[in-house]
């Protein structure tokens, strides 16, 4: 065996670990299974306990009781899209 062939399979084993520690760290985003209607609406109850309603009454958003708000219906709607997004978590929906 010559010093070059074995240069180069040091290479390629290099390169191949590389490439499957790459995959390893994209492949869970890659096969992201959808959240469970219970799941979903955990994350819903635990994320709209946490954010207060945009209306001014200063309540949490899950429990406005501001008879006239023209926003909470908007935002538990659009955190109920959210809480069914597998790729968000409970930080990435407060934002």
């Amino acid at each position: 065996m010559r010093i070059q062939d074995f240069g180069f399979r040091i290479q390629f084993v290099v390169l191949l670990a590389v490439l499957l520690a790459g995959f390893a760290c994209f492949a869970p985003s890659l096969s992201a299974k959808d959240r469970t209607p219970d799941e979903a609406e955990r994350m819903y109850e635990k994320v709209g306990d946490q954010l207060f309603c945009i209306c001014g009454c200063r309540e949490k958003l899950l429990s406005c009781s501001h008879n006239v708000c023209s926003a909470k219906d908007q935002e538990r709607d659009y955190l109920r899209e959210l809480s069914q997004n597998p790729k968000l978590d409970e930080a990435g929906m407060k934002t």
